[in-house]
Parts: structure tokens; sequence; C-alpha cells
């Protein structure tokens, strides 16, 4: 693991990296290029927009997990994308309670734990 990335998590808590993204107009993106720490996103839908969260290049988060999970779904859908991944194709969430945890092994991102269809 990094210095920097060590430094992050002896100064930023668990609690403090969890994200709250309630997409309430048109298609919202989560930036998260510059979120290089372990991160839990809660994605709520209910205001019924489509939402995509970009996540870090895969080179500058090796070890670091990612956890997605879904509520509020209402037919609308969150996708997931990254660049300078190879072998990558964008996931998407579209019901309650999926959900995906990944990790990037400095190549690509790897599905630790999906539950999505």
């Amino acid at each position: 693991m990094s210095r920097v990335l060590e430094a992050i998590k002896a100064v930023v808590p668990d609690r403090d990296r969890t994200y709250f993204f309630s997409p309430t107009s048109g298609d919202t993106e989560l930036d998260l290029r510059d979120a290089i720490q372990k991160t839990s996103i809660v994605v709520d839908l209910a205001g019924g927009v489509n939402g995509t969260i970009i996540l870090p290049n895969v080179s500058e988060a090796v070890g670091v997990p990612y956890s997605i999970l879904l509520r509020n779904a209402n037919s609308k859908s969150v996708t997931i994308k990254t660049y300078g991944a190879e072998d990558w194709s964008d996931i998407t969430l579209n019901a309650d309670d999926e959900s995906v945890e990944l990790v990037s092994n400095g190549i690509k991102y790897v599905d630790r734990e999906g539950n999505y269809s």
C-alpha cells in the first residue's frame, strides 16, 4: 500500500468514507476520481432519475475497495464507470438492494462481491 493511502487511512475514519448519492434532476454523476480511499456508496433513486458513478483510474486505486448499494430503484438505475481499465464493461444496478464491491488490481477493477443482474 502506498504511503499516501496509509496516511489517508490513518486520518480519515471509515464512517467518513460513506457517500449518500441521491440524484434529483436529470442524469447526475458522482465523480469519485479523487476519492482514493475505502469508500461505501449508498445510492437512493427515490428522486426518480438515473445516476452515474465514476470510479478512480485503476492505476491510482490499487487495493482500495468500493462498495455500492442501490436503494429505491423505482424503475431507474445507476451505472458504474471507470477510465483506464482493461477489460471493463460498465456495471448497472437497477433493482432495490442490488450491490457490488469492486477493488482495483492496478489493471482492472475486480468484482469481489456482486449481487446484481
